[in-house]
């Protein structure tokens, strides 16, 4: 599987091992929802520090995601570094739904100060 979990203290760290977030990679991505990997009332981050593409069909799976996670009232964050993928996350609003940090220690201060 191209998408790695690390735990720390309490917090669930999907590591998007993937350059391309898209209709192939997205598959795997919803096979840790399908397999119990990631759960609600997970703290969770998705790590994107590799992803350089997203297309409709990642986004729809993002959507899925969130609406999994927070159906307990979690937040998801997100740990973008690539500009392209921030451009389209804001344009398509995405930013509403998911905090997004620049760096994943950010992103895990955010979750420890919940």
């Amino acid at each position: 599987m191209s998408f790695d979990i690390d735990h720390h203290d309490g917090i669930e760290v999907v590591h998007l091992n993937v350059a391309r977030l898209d209709i192939n990679t997205s598959r795997q991505l919803k096979a840790l929802m399908d397999d119990q990997s990631i759960k609600p009332g997970d703290r969770v981050i998705l790590d994107f520090d590799g992803v350089q593409f997203l297309d409709s069909t990642g986004l729809g799976m993002l959507v899925q995601v969130m609406k999994y996670l927070a159906a307990s009232g979690q937040m998801v964050l997100c740990h973008v570094k690539a500009k392209a993928i921030v451009d389209i996350l804001y344009m398509t609003r995405m930013n509403q739904a998911f905090n997004i940090q620049d760096s994943l220690e950010q992103a895990k201060a955010v979750l420890n100060n919940q």
